[in-house]
């Protein structure tokens, strides 16, 4: 029901709240140089999702009701600033899950604990890729009084640095696990970035090489 000029306007919100966070970040960086602890302290700025604004008819993040992958949500910043290291770009696939092995790496401590992530400094120093996919998932149980929509639903999502595979599942109620329904997904994310054009049919090799590393990566998860 949303119209152009509505989705302007939420555009122009969202673009002012970014706005407003770069101001504060801003402050923040300036008192660390003004106290003296630009040199020696480790500055990280990543966020938690992107948003939608009507591809696909989908808005807001993934997660609500049937939610989103695409990499307007997913693709997010990540910016490491690590003493003594010279500002450069990377182009590697990484995760969340990267951040805290890579201080660990970085701080030489040892975890007492299996992390899902790797380490990035490979990456950050030797610019040698770490990750060849990476993976995302959403579950979503919504209330059962919802008028719109009541089923548990499932999102899961593997890039690698050519080919995106989403696949969205959804079960035949809250309390099951029985699969109603289920969609696939696949664009060629070098050519087609703005993930218009569904190749799941004509690029079967790709979806099956896909499809086996994110259901060896559910596996692993407990799904």
């Amino acid at each position: 029901l949303l119209g152009e000029r509505d989705i302007f306007h939420m555009i122009a919100l969202y673009d002012e709240a970014i706005k407003f966070a770069d101001e504060k970040i801003g402050l923040f960086l300036r008192e660390v140089r003004d106290i003296g602890l630009s040199e020696n302290t480790i500055i990280i700025f990543t966020s938690e999702h992107g948003d939608m604004f009507g591809k696909h008819g989908r808005f807001m993040r993934g997660g609500p009701l049937r939610g989103t992958f695409y990499d307007d949500v997913l693709h997010i910043p990540l910016i490491i600033k690590l003493p003594k290291i010279s500002f450069k770009r990377l182009d590697g696939l990484v995760s969340h899950v990267d951040i805290l092995p890579s201080l660990l790496d970085f701080l030489g401590l040892k975890s007492q604990h299996n992390l899902s992530g790797k380490s990035l400094i490979p990456l950050i120093l030797q610019n040698k890729e770490v990750n060849p996919y990476v993976f995302a998932g959403s579950e979503f149980t919504p209330s059962q009084d919802n008028i719109y929509f009541f089923k548990k639903t499932r999102v899961d999502a593997v890039r690698s640095k050519q080919w995106k595979l989403i696949q969205e599942t959804i079960f035949d109620s809250a309390m099951h696990q029985a699969m109603l329904d289920q969609t696939v997904e696949l664009y060629d994310i070098v050519n087609d970035k703005e993930e218009l054009n569904n190749l799941k049919d004509e690029k079967q090799d790709a979806l099956r090489s896909l499809q086996q590393s994110l259901n060896m990566w559910l596996r692993d998860m407990g799904k």
